[in-house]
Formats: structure tokens, sequence, C-alpha cells
């Protein structure tokens, strides 16, 4: 049976060796996501039959600007290649989007597969004038 749960930096290492040897940016993103756990800052880990199969990073955010309220953010998304397209990520959003304790959750997708992504799990863009582009999901309140 599924299940995801918090991860240790030693699951998280064993995850990103699988990584090592492809293109892609996933390496230097579960690295990032390492730094953030010895920072105290938790990561979640969708687990079926003992194997670690997607990971996401998320937490609590202040505004900048002082009108907005807290929101949570979402880091990092990344789903092992071999079980991409089996709702693995979209299960590992919505588990932030049930748990996050913010009226709004955010994230800054790194392409336009990401921005498809996003939306396919309910995000939609935000015009924040800012460089990079912001996705918004509402559970309730205004932006």
């Amino acid at each position: 049976m599924a299940e995801i749960r918090p991860i240790r930096k030693e699951e998280l290492e064993r995850f990103a060796r699988l990584f090592a040897q492809q293109e892609g940016n996933e390496t230097g993103m579960l690295l990032a996501m390492g730094d953030m756990m010895e920072e105290g800052l938790p990561a979640y880990g969708y687990w079926d039959q003992g194997q670690l199969l997607g990971v996401i990073h998320f937490q609590k955010e202040r505004s900048a600007h002082k009108q907005h309220r807290p929101y949570t953010l979402i880091g990092i998304v990344i789903v092992h290649p071999a079980y991409r397209g089996r709702g693995i990520g979209e299960q590992l959003v919505n588990f932030v989007k049930a748990a996050s304790e913010t009226d709004w959750v955010l994230t800054s997708p790194a392409d336009t597969a990401a921005d498809r992504f996003f939306a396919k799990c309910g995000f939609f863009p935000v015009d924040d004038s800012g460089e990079e582009q912001m996705m918004a999901y509402f559970k309730s309140g205004e932006f």
C-alpha cells in the first residue's frame, strides 16, 4: 500500500543516486533539498512497497507584502523517471494542499512541462510582476 511520509536525509541520498547518471537538473534539486533538510525543513516521500518513488519539499512562508497572508510554497517535486505519468506527483501535491495550514499554496514551475503539471493539479498563473512565474492554488481567500 502506498503512503506519503517524512523522509530522512539518507533516504533522500539513496533516491538522488538514481539520478546521478542522467541528464537534467534533478540531481541539483535533490542536493538543494538535502541542504534544506539539514536546516530542519522536512521533505516528504511517496513510498510504495518499500520503495521511495517521489519526493516533495514545501514550507510555510511569509509574504514580502504586508497586506498578504502567509502561504505555503512548494519548492521541489521529483518523481522517479520509471514511475512518471502514474499520478505520484499529483498525489504528492494533493498531500501538500491538504496538509497546508495556509489559505493558498504557491509554486514557481521550472519549465512548461511543470506549468502543465501544476495546472493539472488545480494551480493557475499569478501575475506577481516578479521575475519568476508563480502559480497558485487557493484553498480559500484572495491573493
